[in-house]
């Protein structure tokens, strides 16, 4: 059998490279033969690689580079980016929070003078702007930036289920430890001054800001923006680095391990079960304080006694753990009671004996400087017959009540603050002081 051109049948001479007739390859190449023509033939009609239709090929082109998923051709590194955006997001919202509740709040309170009633009314104000506006920031940088919460990993009710465990366990241990600490049970003071006034409207507000606005704030920003975008450098880094921030966001240079550790504990949750998991712990734990601080506010009023006083203070009164004087309380919206004992080489002095003194001590008194001596009253007491005093302090009215005991002064301050409910307490706190 002759061999012969797979391509033009022409007739080859023994062992042949090449056609004589139209250059195509002989040999194992001619298995290609079944290949589209497409493939085999050149632009001129000759095999793609005869001689002719290498001469005919254009030049290669030069080598592309790999395309990178998510990052358009020579544009900037997504991740990159991303953290730097995030590192300004984060950073923005923690001095926005300084500016609103660091700045601007001490400055009406030294314009105006606020009383705590009215600063805890403007401060509710600015605390819910203030997690609105970064609320709507975050919101935009989703938006922007194509971020994509991670809000699950697994059954969305595992993570509710282990963030509400973890929370609970982590409030239950606080708990624990203030309570051996004080000797009774005490909750975030932030969160008891708030609720306080025990109406509905500040309980309302304690609610919607704790349990609410700052676990779904707190945790997307810190969580499912900051810590995810750092995903790349690992994840001790961070859950580390969003801890920090945490601790950064709350303003208390005292309380910054206490919010860094509650920072990895959510850290960790929401690195192995996503948002659900860390907002419901964080809303676990916020939520078990609040409820503690209302009920404390709601039950029943308690006994007080200092060197043979006796009172009852409602509900919302609560006693101060290192007093500067022999008794002092702190009720609704920072109103405060206080009590020393003064000894009195005196029998027991009349009212008018006791105006007679503060007259003479006026100028050595700073709280008599302000006091009007002028218009003070007799007040009969259970306790006995007392002084009643009307001053100011800071700009602020102070009831100072004088009760005689034989060789003892009571000297009993009273500052409501201007709140309504602690102006109606105090009447009924000084009808419940008994002597022993």
């Amino acid at each position: 059998m002759e061999d012969r051109c797979q391509t033009c049948r022409a007739k080859l001479p023994s062992r042949a490279a090449w056609c004589g007739q139209c250059f195509a390859p002989v040999g194992p190449p001619r298995a290609s033969i079944a290949a589209p023509l497409t493939e085999r033939r050149g632009t001129s009609g000759y095999p793609a690689t005869s001689p002719v239709a290498l001469l005919e090929a254009p030049p290669a082109a030069p080598p592309r580079a790999v395309p990178v998923p998510g990052r358009p051709p020579g544009g900037p590194d997504p991740a990159r980016s991303r953290i730097g955006w995030t590192t300004v997001l984060v950073v923005g919202a923690i001095l926005l929070g300084a500016l609103l509740l660091e700045v601007v709040m001490p400055l009406l309170d030294s314009r105006n003078r606020l009383e705590s009633d009215a600063a805890m009314r403007y401060g509710i104000v600015l605390t819910v702007l203030l997690y609105a506006l970064v609320g709507s920031a975050v919101l935009v940088y989703l938006h922007r930036t194509g971020h994509r919460l991670r809000w699950r990993c697994g059954p969305p009710w595992r993570g509710v289920l282990l963030g509400v465990a973890c929370g609970g366990a982590a409030v239950g241990l606080l708990l624990i430890l203030t309570s051996a600490i004080t000797g009774h049970v005490t909750t975030d003071p932030r969160i008891t001054q708030l609720v306080s006034d025990g109406s509905v409207s500040r309980i309302l507000a304690a609610v919607l800001i704790t349990v609410v606005a700052a676990p779904l704030v707190e945790e997307t920003l810190f969580r499912g923006v900051f810590a995810e975008s750092l995903r790349p450098r690992g994840t001790a880094a961070a859950i580390a680095a969003s801890a920090f921030a945490f601790a950064a966001w709350h303003l208390n240079p005292t309380a910054l391990r206490y919010y860094a550790l509650m920072g990895v504990l959510f850290g960790l949750l929401y690195w192995r079960r996503g948002l659900f998991a860390s907002i419901a712990a964080h809303a676990t734990f916020n939520g078990v304080l609040t409820a503690i601080a209302i009920a404390g506010v709601l039950g029943p009023a308690h006994s007080y006694s200092v060197d043979g006083l006796t009172l009852q203070a409602p509900a919302g009164w609560s006693e101060v753990s290192s007093p500067q004087v022999g008794l002092e309380l702190t009720g609704p919206s920072g109103a405060a009671l206080g009590i020393a004992v003064e000894p009195d080489g005196n029998a027991q002095p009349s009212p008018g004996d006791i105006l007679a003194r503060l007259e003479q001590s006026r100028g050595s008194n700073p709280i008599l400087e302000s006091a009007d001596l002028a218009g003070a009253e007799q007040l009969d007491l259970p306790a006995g017959v007392a002084l009643d005093v009307t001053s100011s302090l800071g700009g602020h009215p102070l009831q100072i009540v004088y009760l005689p005991e034989p060789g003892t002064m009571y000297v009993i301050t009273v500052a409501t603050e201007g709140n309504v409910r602690a102006e109606a307490d105090a009447p009924d706190i000084l009808r419940s002081v008994r002597i022993a």
